[in-house]
């Protein structure tokens, strides 16, 4: 009887979707999810915006206030998802789906709890290894201004934040795990090159953030990228990129808030 009851949970595990392929698969290295230039238009797209960002982080820092928290959510929430929506559109005309790209669907309620508790588990994980790494390689400095700046303080900030979070967590593992790791693993042949590639892209879209917290991001970037790579989906990574995002945001906008009172 245990036979029978857990076998399936565990093979659900360690392989949720043999037949889809896995975000970051090497098995067929050569094969490109999207063409070349396509590629290209999403990395400019990307520099573009985190160009922008970094410029908008340092006036907000001049100004030493943020008067347009709203703006700033509604147009990183239309920018992602647009991005989103270009890589859709590119993976299909090569042949792709997002679906696949994502991989794991969820064809049981088993298989939905199981990424739920993958998810859980590896988002207490990896803040105590970002806390390791944060006391000790980032330990003196303060990098958190733009941080607070960026975080939300009123009721409806709050609510909107908690979009971005959820925009952040889908988008943002369908443009760094799913589509950049694929796509530079099939580029490099090499499935360390494709992770290291994504990651570091990833941490230089948070740039804006300051140094300390961009080192910080490229960290748990990397742990997402394993974790999708091993996996073979972004469904338990988005979960977990969500709650941080969404916690963390609101938690030091209300600690700011205090401050300030």
């Amino acid at each position: 009887m245990a036979k029978i009851l857990g076998e399936p949970i565990f093979n659900s595990i360690i392989d949720p979707e043999p037949h889809l392929p896995a975000p970051g698969e090497a098995a067929q290295p050569r094969r490109l999810i999207a063409s070349k230039t396509h590629t290209i238009i999403v990395l400019v797209l990307m520099m573009a915006l985190s160009t922008w960002s970094y410029i908008r982080a340092q006036k907000l820092l001049a100004l030493g206030e943020n008067d347009h928290r709203v703006f700033t959510y509604l147009l990183s929430i239309a920018a992602e998802w647009a991005m989103v929506g270009y890589i859709a559109w590119g993976v299909k005309r090569s042949g792709g789906s997002l679906r696949n790209l994502i991989g794991g669907r969820w064809v049981s309620v088993e298989r939905f709890f199981i990424d739920v508790g993958i998810a859980g588990v590896f988002w207490i994980v990896s803040l105590l290894i970002l806390l390791g790494v944060t006391k000790g390689v980032l330990h003196a400095k303060d990098n958190s201004a733009v941080l607070k700046l960026l975080a939300p303080h009123t009721g409806l900030e709050m609510l909107l934040w908690i979009f971005v979070a959820l925009t952040a967590g889908f988008c943002e593992e369908v443009i760094f795990r799913g589509y950049l790791q694929q796509q530079f693993i099939a580029w490099s042949n090499r499935v360390p090159v494709g992770i290291g590639l994504s990651v570091l892209f990833f941490g230089a879209g948070h740039i804006y953030q300051g140094i300390a917290p961009a080192i910080g991001i490229t960290v748990f970037g990397l742990l997402f990228s394993l974790l999708a790579y091993y996996r073979k989906s972004l469904r338990p990574g988005m979960m977990a990129h969500a709650w941080q995002d969404a916690l963390a945001g609101i938690a030091l906008g209300l600690m700011d808030k205090l401050k300030r009172s």
